[in-house]
């Protein structure tokens, strides 16, 4: 997969010309931009100016909702039920993609939260849920991966963790973006 920018202005963001077709961290201080050159690559929102592709399609094409089913993002915000349990939402998931269930239990193991898997959303605390959305992020079927601040609420084993999960992913041949703060 391959993510291009063109000329594209959403504020903070000015003029960005930019293609990727390797991992790649956007490190940038708190409020440079760096949720919004995620929402602009998942087509959250669109540009003021310029143009943003992905797989050559445009992010404000109709038909880059399909592709967006491959893509993996953990954003700010998430689409989470609050009454489901962990275990429902990755059961809902896995109507989409059958193959997600073994490759879910794993991650849910390394991530520490194999023993909240009955617990509501509403029940885990805010660095459970952030480590929930990255599961569900990484999940088998993505071609790319967009992970907003993906290491604040990781200890040091689950950043290393992550890492080399991020490192097999590539090697799958899935292009992952992350963004950072500098001064984390």
């Amino acid at each position: 997969m391959r993510i291009e920018l063109r000329e594209v202005s959403y504020p903070p963001i000015v003029k960005l010309n930019l293609k990727l077709e390797v991992p790649y961290i956007y490190l940038k201080p708190t409020g440079e931009g760096k949720s919004t050159f995620l929402k602009l690559i998942y087509g959250e929102i669109l540009p003021e100016e310029g143009e943003v592709l992905v797989d050559g399609i445009s992010t404000r094409n109709v038909r880059f909702a399909n592709l967006r089913q491959a893509i993996g993002y953990s954003g700010e915000k998430d689409l989470f039920i609050e009454e489901n349990t962990l275990d429902e939402h990755l059961e809902l998931l896995a109507l989409l993609n059958r193959d997600v269930w073994e490759e879910a239990e794993k991650l849910m193991v390394k991530f520490g939260l194999s023993v909240r898997r009955n617990y509501m959303l509403c029940e885990i605390s805010k660095r459970e849920r952030e480590k929930f959305k990255l599961v569900v992020a990484i999940l088998k079927g993505r071609r790319l991966i967009l992970l907003d601040e993906p290491f604040l609420y990781l200890t040091t084993d689950e950043k290393v963790k992550l890492w080399h999960i991020l490192a097999e992913k590539w090697d799958d041949g899935v292009l992952w973006v992350i963004t950072q703060n500098q001064y984390r």
